[in-house]
């Protein structure tokens, strides 16, 4: 996709950099000041001010001088004679990005254009040529967990855009155009062990059979190295036909076959003993510490948790290229098999002197359970390693234990075959390979038969049954209601089956009252629940108050950093700022929701809506052909007429606007 270049440009991949008429300017020295640039531009609507005070700054300390301090040291590189970019309103703060080109930016519209199963060849590469780099490469702050967390989740973002680009890429690829782009999406994800196998079936079938053993070998010394047995699916992975020998050479051993995709690492492990993995610690000096030294830090830690009988650590050889951030430390735990990771960075201070951070996480849902700070004279470097080794250890063990405990007891049936059928559901219903609805709702189903009582189930089957366009009649609202209500008792203690529920109740009861008592409760058992206050939004943002609505969705991504659910999170916000008549900013929300999901049915109707008030008549009738094709009755569904818009001049005002 060749464009001119523009006179004005930010890179925000790799190192942040900025160009005017193709000449790079001078950055400010600032890493805080370099971030709220690289935060402002990928922001899609203003920022308050309080928010990038609370964000960058320690309040005690005049956050808000700082904030002018760092806006001031941006003004000259964004602002010139004939344009203000950097633009302050009122008590907000935005970056005009328009007419400037932004390669994080052009990613996401590239992304939003490009069509599932049949994307533009061009588009793709040239996508996959723009994310260069990590993004905001040298604006990490590891002293501010909420910006961290932002980072984290906007990196995840685009990692995801390249893995679904180059897998684009891959499956309409033959020869050695495929075995590129497999090797490409290798990097992107080097514990996909389906990569591994089409990857090894390619080398065979262009006659690189030796290459192809070496892979596989590796795969499975990985996988010996965690614990794991040799996957046969991998072996099986090289019996595909190798190309015909020139001059009749003899044909392969074995018939082509397709290669079947293996399963991915299991957590299943000889007894029950919880598993830890120590990554090695990330150096934020601003001179690098000598390798030995922070290897002393890894290595001693290991040793320290190892001492412990009741639990087990995963062999520093598979972690030890782990160094520095991670970006989705539920993805790494999977490929580890592990229970908690354990990270942290170490930095040198002028006076000689080093501070450790660490932090352990629950490697199911990436939070943290435990976190601390270490601190030493660089001289007693020996004494300081083994003293945080210790310390560290003695730390993390009873935390693992009682996670373990805890998990053990708040399951929330006693039958194993009915929480694998809701784990199948969530899979189903959540899956970033595609969505099956209807199959996440006969999951879910299939739990609840065998256990009546499992109330996760029971909250999220009416959940299912709506996006599976499950529900065609009053009768079918009345079961789902009575779900819900079931769910909301038997789960009277449990924060996400009250968000859940409640938010089922709201839509198929329109029980308003009892819906935000539901997410209130909620909320009170667990604030951090993020399910909750993006459930809470909605209904804010169905009824046209979008101030509350944003509100509760920006800490539900506050709470979020991994953007779980991050589509049905962008289509409240559109909805929100569509009811208030910001059409503009709900566009923008549902194109980024559109670009990882493009049949995700909140959002392909709100589309429809701000596609026609826009006049943007190609995207109407590619949201509207989305749209028929989950609900065919169109605005005629009885799902859709029975939405629960507890105002009835917005209900009309919304439902006027699709059938534009």
């Amino acid at each position: 996709m060749a464009a001119s270049p523009a006179s004005f440009a930010v890179r925000l991949f790799g190192p942040l950099a900025i160009e005017r008429d193709g000449c790079g300017l001078p950055l400010p020295a600032s890493r805080k000041t370099r971030a709220i640039l690289g935060f402002l531009a990928l922001s899609s609507r203003p920022v308050s001010r309080q928010r990038l005070c609370e964000m960058f700054f320690d309040l005690p300390d005049d956050p808000r001088a700082a904030l002018r301090w760092s806006l001031s040291k941006l003004r000259p590189l964004l602002d010139s004679d004939d344009r203000t970019r950097l633009i302050s309103e009122r008590d907000t703060v935005r970056i005009d990005c328009t007419g400037a080109e932004v390669d994080a930016l052009t990613v996401q519209r590239i992304a939003a254009s490009i069509n599932p199963g049949q994307g533009d060849r061009a588009d793709c590469l040239a996508l996959l040529d723009l994310l260069d780099g990590e993004l905001l490469e040298d604006c990490e702050l590891p002293d501010r967990p909420e910006y961290t967390a932002w980072l984290e989740a906007q990196r995840q973002d685009f990692r995801m855009i390249a893995l679904r680009t180059a897998r684009l890429l891959a499956d309409g690829a033959e020869g050695e155009e495929r075995v590129t782009h497999l090797r490409r999406l290798l990097v992107l994800d080097p514990a996909d062990e389906s990569t591994v196998a089409q990857l090894a079936g390619a080398l065979v079938q262009s006659g690189r059979r030796d290459e192809a053993e070496e892979l596989i070998a590796a795969a499975q010394r990985q996988r010996r190295a965690l614990g794991l047995p040799d996957d046969p699916a991998l072996r099986r992975s090289l019996a595909v036909a190798a190309p015909a020998m020139p001059g009749g050479d003899e044909p392969p051993s074995a018939p082509a076959a397709a290669a079947p995709a293996p399963s991915p690492p299991s957590r299943a492990r000889k007894g029950s003993t919880p598993l830890v993995a120590v990554l090695p610690f990330a150096d934020q000096s601003m001179e690098p510490l000598p390798g030995h030294i922070l290897d002393g830090f890894f290595e001693g830690l290991i040793h320290a948790m190892s001492r412990f009988r009741s639990i087990d650590v995963v062999a520093g050889a598979s972690t030890a290229t782990m160094r520095g951030d991670i970006a989705d430390p539920v993805q790494v735990a999977r490929s580890l098999g592990a229970d908690m990771l354990v990270n942290g960075s170490i930095a040198r201070s002028p006076d000689g002197r080093l501070r450790l951070r660490w932090r352990a996480l629950d490697g199911l849902s990436g939070q943290p359970l435990a976190l601390g700070d270490i601190e030493g004279a660089l001289e007693d470097v020996w004494d300081l390693q083994e003293t945080a080794a210790t310390a560290i250890a003695v730390e993390v063990e009873p935390r693992v234990q009682a996670e373990a405990h805890r998990v053990r007891c708040e399951r929330p049936t006693a039958s194993p075959a009915a929480y694998d059928f809701y784990l199948q559901g969530l899979f189903a219903g959540f899956s970033l390979e595609g969505r099956d609805y209807p199959a996440a709702l006969g999951f879910f189903q299939e739990a609840i038969a065998l256990d009546p009582n499992f109330h996760p189930a029971l909250a999220m089957a009416p959940w299912a049954a709506a996006y599976a366009n499950a529900i065609t009649g009053p009768q079918d609202i009345q079961h789902y209601a009575e779900m819900s209500r079931t769910a909301l008792r038997l789960g009277i203690n449990d924060a996400r089956t009250q968000a859940t529920a409640g938010t089922a109740l709201f839509y198929m009861a329109k029980d308003y009252a009892a819906a935000r008592s539901a997410i209130e409760r909620a909320i009170s058992l667990n604030p951090n629940e993020y399910t909750a206050w993006i459930c809470g939004g909605w209904m804010h943002a169905m009824k046209g108050e979008a101030a509350e609505a944003h509100r509760m969705f920006d800490r539900s991504t506050r709470l979020n950093p991994l953007a779980y659910g991050a589509n049905g999170l962008l289509s409240g916000r559109a909805m929100a700022d569509f009811m208030i008549g910001q059409i503009d900013s709900a566009e923008e929300h549902i194109r980024a929701a559109l670009a990882t999901d493009d049949g995700h049915p909140s959002a392909l109707m709100t589309g429809i809506a701000t596609a026609a008030a826009l006049g943007l008549q190609a995207e109407l009738e590619s949201r509207r052909a989305r749209f028929l094709a989950i609900y065919p009755k169109g605005l005629g569904d009885f799902i859709i007429q029975s939405l629960p818009f507890e105002d009835p001049a917005c209900r009309d005002r919304y439902f006027a606007a699709v059938r534009a």
